[in-house]
């Protein structure tokens, strides 16, 4: 084990490796992702339900205009294409690099920066100024909360670079177990109406269809309590990835490129 491997404190380990998170702390980190998960939730359950849950929150919540869906598709879309980059800019500050690096926030930075300028320019307009704020906000924490995460984990204790690793190792594990069932059925949907040349179900990836709601609802809802379960003392004696595939390793927090 390297210096860069023990605790910052000194700690032997087989201590650190026993020690779990605050409540606290493990409450702030899964919250993010819970509110998001939550906020995509809304639509599936208002599509699912013919809008009636929008007229039944309408009637109880004054002002109340609701969530708009193009919105959250841009933030599902940017998910997406962000995962494969996190997880390298993760694998880099967690493996290599030994102290923070400013090149990994700058990085983060002109990516997210560059989407929140174009979606504050194209959206901002279309909204009450506090409504949009307070649904930005999640976005925002979430935003704030993994640039700050990659800016300090050069330097940082074995267990805590492996917790890091295992939240984006889950992220991909939980985005194709969450999609994989619907591509299969859209997949074989279209297979069924080239052969048969015949009409066998209109396609879920719509706007206005609750099946792109669910699947990323459930995307944020499991990450969220990934974000939990990590920072667990379970985690802590076997650090091992959600649903088990772990393509990266991590448990390996040393090595070159």
């Amino acid at each position: 084990m390297t210096p860069a491997d023990l605790p910052a404190n000194s700690e032997s380990a087989s201590v650190e490796l026993r020690k779990a998170l605050p409540i606290s702390a493990r409450l702030i980190a899964a919250l993010p992702d819970l509110l998001l998960g939550l906020m995509f939730a809304y639509p599936a359950i208002n599509l699912a339900s013919g809008y009636q849950f929008e007229q039944w929150l309408a009637a109880r919540i004054p002002g109340w205009t609701g969530i708009d869906t193009q919105m959250l598709l841009l933030i599902a879309a940017l998910e997406v294409v962000l995962l494969w980059p996190q997880l390298t800019v993760v694998d880099l500050a967690t493996r290599v690099l030994k102290r923070p690096n400013p090149f990994v926030v700058v990085v983060v930075a002109l990516i997210g920066g560059a989407w929140l300028l174009g979606f504050f320019e194209e959206r901002l307009p279309e909204f009450d100024q506090s409504h949009f704020t307070a649904v930005s906000l999640p976005i925002l924490w979430a935003l704030w909360q993994r640039v700050q995460m990659l800016w300090t984990l050069p330097g940082k204790p074995r267990l805590e670079r492996q917790r890091v690793r295992a939240i984006m190792v889950g992220r991909f594990n939980i985005a194709f177990a969450v999609a994989a069932p619907v591509a299969v059925y859209e997949l074989g949907l279209s297979v069924l109406s080239i052969a048969t040349g015949s009409d066998w179900g209109s396609s879920t990836l719509t706007q206005f269809h609750p099946v792109p709601y669910i699947v990323v609802s459930l995307y944020f809802l499991l990450a969220s309590f990934d974000q939990w379960r990590v920072g667990g003392a379970a985690f802590a004696q076997r650090p091992r990835p959600f649903l088990w595939w772990d393509f990266i390793d991590v448990t390996r927090t040393d090595g070159g490129i």
